[in-house]
């Protein structure tokens, strides 16, 4: 019946794992009441699993080949990328070192107040403090920044 309704043995496949799995669920939470609804209830089970895959799909937009003569990348995008940098790296230049050194190790690194914590040797409480002040000041810092410099284009 999914194979039918999708045409589609790949997806076909991957929705009969998936109906299956739900009907197994509904069995160990006991939602079927007798055996003898068991087929009506698997059958139920896949078409909802087919028609769920039919409205995900409808929603996700469009997929649009791209030519081989389109460039790789945009020199606009690098320049405006050098722009942004320059202008971040002169931002962080007021803040303390201390106070950079925990933006970096949060916003580059991806480390949590407490792994942060744990390599400077400060209270978990303190980075996010640190990190907080930091980061208003760098946001506060950047838009004088950006207003003395408007982007070029």
């Amino acid at each position: 019946m999914i194979l039918a309704k999708t045409r589609n043995h790949e997806d076909a496949e991957d929705l009969v794992q998936d109906a299956l799995l739900a009907v197994l669920q509904s069995l160990r939470h006991g939602h079927i009441a007798s055996h003898e609804s068991l087929g009506a209830f698997v059958h139920g089970t896949a078409r909802n699993v087919v028609n769920n895959h039919f409205r995900a799909r409808d929603r996700r937009p469009p997929e649009v080949p791209l030519s081989e003569d389109l460039p790789a990348e945009r020199v606009e995008s690098r320049l405006e990328s050098e722009e942004r940098m320059a202008l971040a790296l002169t931002a962080l230049a007021p803040l303390r070192d201390l106070d950079r050194t925990i933006l970096r190790m949060s916003l580059v690194k991806g480390l949590t107040p407490f792994e942060i914590g744990r390599v400077l040797h400060m209270r978990p409480e303190l980075v996010r403090t640190h990190k907080s002040r930091a980061a208003h000041r760098l946001v506060a810092e950047i838009g004088v920044l950006s207003r003395s410099h408007p982007p070029t284009g």
